[in-house]
């Protein structure tokens, strides 16, 4: 028998890497922020603060003002972060200066702020997914669409880049009660029930590799691709072709609306090949750790729920601050992935037998 481990994100965030999209987004509105406040410094210097300031502008967004350059306070130090933070560099502005609007020149950037804001997480391939589909039902926008998700996709791998190269460690949690038993020379050349093991990486960063190393009966898929590889690009998008709307989307025979689905992206490498030669080689066992199992990946977490060579199906799950943990919800998430549940009941591993990640 053989053993797929699905890497999500949560398993970067196990280790400290901030990649998540909150983390992203986050950091995306401080570095507004910071500019914002520079180019109202600068003004100050170069005008003592007598000649009316044009406005802020760059590639997403335009902060329109209409009076003079006012000493602007970033309250950075009090612990805002985010667009919560530049929220309120803006409301300083209103109260002092009159500013007149705040446009988003990237609309996609504004859905995913919004929707940040609303929930204080967001799930940016899920977003596209929706403004899709709102294309399709009025004809028009998709091109717009497309060009601001490939934007945002860019200053995602710079951040997610640099957050690898700053904080990239191991977690000894992770390898002491994951990683060893699973890979090592020790437990694993020992444990006869298991042939090949499979690291299915659904992330960008490289972290199993680089903190742990690999087992020489194991192997690693960059399913989603990898950071500034371009022979193995990042796959950002949708994958979800079991939705009701997917099949009316293709018939509308535009190329346009399909241009980040991942199914086909992954035409671009060997990697979801060489994940069917492996699920068909063998019986397999898979273990997810930290991977939500959302619908955006619906399509490829189907083929391998619901392989035939798929034995069983263990969640590693978070255990949160106050205690409480995520079993349920990971559980709800994978049943949506399976269209027969009863393999879903078969299939998945009870609590009882799960453990945590962290």
């Amino acid at each position: 028998m053989n053993r797929i481990i699905l890497i999500g994100n949560g398993f970067d965030l196990a280790q400290d890497l901030k990649t998540s999209y909150k983390d992203f987004m986050d950091d995306y509105w401080d570095k507004k922020s910071s500019k914002l406040v520079e180019m109202f410094r600068q003004n100050m210097i170069l005008h003592m603060g007598t000649v009316p300031l044009k406005n802020y502008e760059d590639n997403d967004i335009i902060v329109e003002l209409i009076a003079n350059s006012p000493i602007l306070q970033d309250n950075n130090e009090s612990g805002i972060t985010g667009f919560s933070r530049f929220h309120y560099l803006i409301s300083q502005l209103r109260k002092t200066q009159g500013i007149s609007n705040l446009k988003f020149k990237n609309d996609f950037l504004s859905q995913i702020t919004h929707n940040q804001q609303l929930q204080n997480w967001v799930d940016i391939e899920e977003e596209y997914y929706k403004a899709l589909k709102l294309c399709f039902e009025n004809k028009k926008g998709i091109e717009k669409l497309n060009n601001e998700f490939k934007d945002i996709q860019i200053i995602l791998e710079e951040y997610l880049t640099n957050q690898v190269n700053i904080n990239r460690k191991k977690s000894e949690i992770i390898y002491q009660k994951i990683y060893y038993p699973l890979a090592s020379d020790g437990s694993w050349k020992n444990d006869d029930r298991y042939n090949n093991l499979l690291f299915l990486n659904f992330n960008y960063t490289n972290n199993i590799k680089l903190n742990y190393g690999l087992h020489k009966s194991s192997k690693l898929i960059h399913i989603h691709g990898e950071l500034n590889n371009p022979k193995n690009s990042m796959i950002f998008g949708y994958g979800d072709e079991l939705d009701e709307k997917y099949n009316l989307i293709e018939q509308l025979n535009d190329n346009e609306y399909l241009r980040n689905i991942k199914s086909i992206k992954y035409l671009q490498s060997r990697n979801y090949q060489e994940l069917l030669a492996f699920i068909n080689s063998d019986a397999y066992q898979i273990f997810i750790m930290g991977h939500s199992c959302g619908i955006s990946d619906r399509t490829l977490l189907n083929k391998l729920f619901e392989h035939h060579n798929c034995n069983s199906i263990k969640p590693f799950y978070h255990v949160k601050d106050d205690n409480t943990d995520n079993y349920t919800d990971i559980t709800i998430n994978i049943s949506r992935n399976f269209k027969d549940k009863s393999l879903f009941r078969e299939r998945v591993v009870n609590k009882l037998d799960c453990e945590p990640l962290t």
